[in-house]
């Protein structure tokens, strides 16, 4: 696996811990709240996503497996990176460094809170076709 990818893994890893070690702010919009839920699905989604490919490329038999496999993680990453902050969602953490607030992805609160439900559920549909592909591959 190469750097680019262990880094991209690692950096999920994180995220997924920062996430879900986080009190969310829930005095949101009620649809910003489903945007919210949507958003974090996709997140999960997309952890498991990273999984069942890492698993596969472990066993996959030959090059053009192994292509396929490298072609779908990086659909990931570029699907990861294309993530939208839900506006007004504050992740406030207690860790050893202290309380701080998250910003990770690109800011939309120039939508309505409607249109930010939908840039999530478009943002879900493409981990989800992503899991679908990676699912259907048998090595």
């Amino acid at each position: 696996m190469n750097k680019y990818f262990q880094t991209l893994l690692f950096a999920s890893v994180i995220a997924f811990f920062v996430f879900t070690s986080c009190n969310h702010n829930h005095n949101l919009d009620p649809i910003l709240a489903e945007a919210q839920a949507i958003q974090d699905e996709a997140l999960h989604l997309g952890i498991g996503v990273d999984s069942i490919i890492n698993a596969k490329l472990l066993i996959a038999k030959d090059s053009s497996d192994y292509e396929f496999l490298n072609q779908l993680k990086s659909e990931v990453a570029v699907w990861r990176l294309s993530l939208v902050v839900v506006p007004g969602l504050k992740h406030k953490c207690n860790h050893d460094h202290g309380e701080h607030v998250h910003i990770v992805g690109s800011d939309a609160s120039h939508l309505s809170p409607a249109d930010n439900k939908k840039v999530q559920e478009e943002w879900k549909t493409v981990i989800d076709n992503i899991n679908q592909r990676v699912r259907q591959i048998i090595l």
